[in-house]
C-alpha cells in the first residue's frame, strides 16, 4: 500500500502543500503529480466521491465521462466496485465508457449503448445485443474476461501442453483406478494451453483466480531451457512444475513416452492406417534418440506420410476409441502410476 504524506512548506510569502507518496518497498518518496496518471485520477476520484458520500444531505446525479480511461484494468474493477457499492445506493450515477472493464456481464440491463445513426441522430438504447458490432464490442469483451474466470471450475488446475496429453492422463488414470491403483485425483481440473509459449499467460490468468495450480510439462532441451527462464523471470508464480523426463528417466521426454514404443507404434499405425498403404511402422524403423514422438515423426518425413507431419491428437483419439481392446502394459501402468502420484502431492490441503 502507497500511502499519501502530505507536508507544509513555509516560504517567507505563502503556506502551501505538496503531497507525496511513500513506498515503503522500496523506501522512496515521489510528488504525487509525478505518478501516473491513472494513479492521480484514481485516488482523486476516491478521495472526491468519499467527501460526496459523506456530506451530501441529498440524492445527486453524477454524471462521468470516460473515468476508465487513464486506471489500468483493476483499477478499473476497483472504481466500478466503489460506485455499485459506496455511489449507486445514494446517488444516481451515469458514466460513458468504451472499457469492458467497467462493465458488469452480470446486470448488462444498466447498459445502455449510444448510436450516432445517420438519419435520425444519437440513438440510446436498452436492447444492447442488438447494437452494431463497433458499439458492442466492449459488451463482448466483458462477457468474455467473465468468462475467462470460469473456464477452470476446480480450485486446484493441471496446466498441461494439449489436448493429447489431457486423454492420455485421463485414459491411463481411468485404467489405473479400475484396476485398484493409484489415478488422478478427482480434485484436478486439466487445462489444456496449447503449448510452452503460452504458459505464463494461463498460469497469470489462473493465478489471478486465486486458483492452485500446477504445470505438466514434456521435458525437451527446448522446452527444459524456456521452464528455466520462465521460472527465472518469475512468470510461473507459484504454480508446481513436473517434468515427464523425472519420471521416465530420460533427458528428453513427451507424455507419449510413458507408453512402451511398441504400444505407441500400433497407435500410430491405427490412427495413420489410410495413409500407410499395407506398409505400418516397426519399431525398428525408428532412427535412435529418446522422444517418441520425435522418432516417429522422423519416419513419416522419410515416408511422406500426412505430409511429414505427427499430429500429436490423432493417436491419442484412436486410443480413446479403441482403449476397450487396446491393452496397456504393467510396465507403462508402473510410470504413468508414479507420475500421478507425483502430480497429486501438489494438491492445496
Amino acid at each position: 500500500m502507497n500511502p499519501i504524506r502530505v507536508q507544509f512548506l513555509r516560504s517567507t510569502k505563502r503556506l502551501f502543500c505538496r503531497s507525496e507518496v511513500e513506498n515503503k518497498k522500496h523506501s522512496v518518496t515521489v510528488p504525487f503529480d509525478e505518478r501516473s496518471r491513472g494513479f492521480v485520477w484514481f485516488f482523486s476520484f476516491l478521495a472526491y466521491f468519499s467527501h460526496i458520500e459523506h456530506e451530501s444531505n441529498q440524492p445527486l446525479i453524477l454524471l462521468l465521462d470516460e473515468p476508465g480511461i487513464n486506471p489500468h484494468a483493476w483499477a478499473q474493477n476497483d472504481l466500478l466496485r466503489f460506485i455499485d457499492e459506496r455511489l449507486a445506493p445514494k446517488h444516481q450515477v451515469i458514466f460513458s465508457t468504451h472499457s469492458p472493464f467497467m462493465i458488469d456481464p452480470h446486470v448488462l440491463h444498466r447498459v445502455r449503448t449510444v448510436i450516432d445513426a445517420d438519419d435520425k441522430g444519437t440513438l440510446v438504447s436498452s436492447e444492447v445485443m442488438y447494437a452494431d458490432a463497433e458499439t458492442s464490442f466492449p459488451l463482448h469483451a466483458a462477457m468474455g474476461v467473465d468468462l475467462s474466470k470460469t473456464l477452470f471450475v476446480s480450485p486446484d488446475t493441471l496446466v498441461v501442453e494439449g489436448p493429447s496429453d489431457l486423454m492420455y492422463l485421463e485414459i491411463l488414470s481411468q485404467t489405473l483406478i479400475a484396476a485398484g491403483r493409484e489415478g488422478l485425483n478427482e480434485r484436478w481440473s486439466i487445462a489444456p494451453v496449447g503449448g510452452i509459449a503460452k504458459l505464463p499467460a494461463f498460469v497469470s490468468l489462473l493465478g489471478a483466480n486465486k486458483l492452485n495450480i500446477a504445470v505438466l510439462a514434456d521435458a525437451g532441451f527446448e522446452d527444459a531451457e524456456s521452464i528455466r527462464k520462465l521460472e527465472a523471470a518469475g512468470k510461473l508464480a507459484d504454480a508446481g512444475i513436473i517434468l515427464i523426463s523425472e519420471v521416465v528417466g530420460r533427458e528428453e521426454a513427451d507424455v507419449e513416452d510413458l507408453f512402451d514404443p511398441v504400444f505407441y507404434i500400433k497407435l500410430v499405425n491405427g490412427a495413420y492406417k489410410s495413409h500407410l498403404n499395407g506398409q505400418d511402422i516397426k519399431v525398428g524403423d525408428l532412427p535412435k534418440g529418446d522422444r517418441i514422438t520425435k522418432r516417429v515423426e522422423a519416419v513419416m518425413k522419410e515416408r511422406g506420410i500426412n505430409k511429414g507431419r505427427l499430429n500429436h491428437y490423432t493417436p491419442a483419439k484412436y486410443l480413446l476409441q479403441k482403449q476397450g481392446t487396446l491393452k496397456i502394459s504393467p510396465a507403462t501402468l508402473d510410470r504413468a502410476e508414479q507420475l500421478l502420484m507425483k502430480i497429486n502431492t501438489f494438491l492445496s490441503s
